[in-house]
């Protein structure tokens, strides 16, 4: 029996990317950390006063269909309707304000709190705007 013996190939091996350069984030500003914390209570104050506003006005929106098309009240318990659906509809209507209050107050907070970027960009119908930063 014979062996023959092969010459041994050469394989070439891919070159390795470059290393990653992973750049640290910058560190905010001790008060930008409290200005965050502020704008994400208020966000939450927004949200939870949206759904009070969406609770309320549904609540006076169904108990309106149980009240008189014509507006004539033939009971006091008719005329105390129409006044517990007067306060709930108030009590939405306040509640919406104040959700846009504090949504318009976390988002300046927010912008507030780190670099922000903003860019207009016209299209052809129309435009767009973006904004970017920290948050």
């Amino acid at each position: 029996m014979t062996v023959v013996e092969k010459e041994p190939e050469l394989i070439t091996l891919p070159t390795p990317p470059p290393p990653e350069v992973v750049l640290a984030p910058p560190v905010a500003p001790r008060g930008a950390q409290t200005l965050r914390a502020v704008a994400w209570g208020t966000g939450g104050l927004a949200v939870l006063l949206v759904g009070t506003s969406v609770g309320f006005g549904v609540t006076a929106a169904v108990a309106r269909g149980q009240l008189p098309a014509d507006g004539q009240f033939t009971t006091s318990a008719q005329a105390q309707a129409q006044a517990s659906l007067n306060t709930q509809a108030s009590v939405a209507l306040a509640a919406a304000l104040g959700a846009g209050v504090f949504a318009a107050t976390s988002a300046l907070l927010f912008t507030a709190s780190g670099p922000v970027t903003v860019a207009l960009a016209p299209q052809a119908r129309g435009g767009a705007l973006v904004l970017s930063g920290g948050f």
